[in-house]
């Protein structure tokens, strides 16, 4: 689980952790599921911290047993493959789902959104790597099949932020830009930009409407740091 767990992986997840919690979110007896959750389960670690009920998902199995040893607990968990329809026990939805860091691993981000977006009540809070650029691109790439942090099947994407935007508002009755980023150099503070190789971006597709003053329903390309 090298790949997951070096210090780059570390300090990305430290900064969503601490941008999540500023959200004040509402996780509390919650069904959550989180997706690509392979590593030693530092944001699993914060939603049961939460008293969220968590599921594990992802492609590979191996990832999700080397994440419950490092947590020394067991959770539910699936290996779906998100660009297909996702097989929900006795359809029983998710409240929550929190999918960070695993979009840009799948070649049908359209797919995947819809996908995700049938099997959640209430919201998705989606963190992924883009093209840097306000456009509607899709962008598929090839990724290393053979590492346990890349695309399962060997073929990812990297889409702009306008297919984004409004696939979930294709998906979701309300669609959010965040304003502000994670505190961390992948998240960059204004769009469109050629000078990311990752230039992350958070948005969240909610079937009920979300009060929060750090959340808009406008497509909005300048950011301030969370605090």
């Amino acid at each position: 689980m090298e790949l997951f767990n070096y210090r780059g992986a570390l300090e990305i997840n430290r900064a969503r952790i601490q941008h999540l919690d500023t959200l004040k979110l509402n996780f509390t007896n919650k069904s959550v599921l989180e997706t690509g959750c392979g590593g030693k389960g530092d944001i699993t670690r914060y939603l049961l911290s939460k008293n969220a009920i968590v599921t594990l998902n992802d492609y590979r199995q191996e990832n999700i047993m080397s994440l419950m040893n490092a947590l020394q607990r067991r959770l539910e968990f699936n290996t779906w493959d998100l660009n297909k329809p996702l097989m929900l026990k006795n359809d029983k939805k998710f409240d929550i789902i929190i999918c960070y860091g695993t979009l840009y691993h799948l070649n049908k981000p359209a797919d995947a959104i819809h996908h995700l977006s049938q099997s959640c009540n209430e919201f998705i809070v989606l963190s992924t790597c883009t093209n840097g650029q306000n456009d509607r691109s899709i962008n598929v790439t090839k990724e290393d099949i053979g590492a346990n942090n890349q695309a399962g099947d060997g073929f990812g994407c990297r889409p702009g932020r306008l297919f984004l935007y409004e696939t979930l508002r294709n998906n979701f009755n309300y669609v959010y830009c965040v304003k502000t980023q994670p505190r961390h150099e992948d998240f960059p503070l204004k769009f469109p930009t050629n000078t990311n190789p990752y230039a992350r971006n958070v948005m969240i597709g909610s079937h009920i409407r979300l009060e929060n003053d750090l959340l808009t329903e406008e497509f909005i390309s300048e950011f301030t740091y969370n605090k």
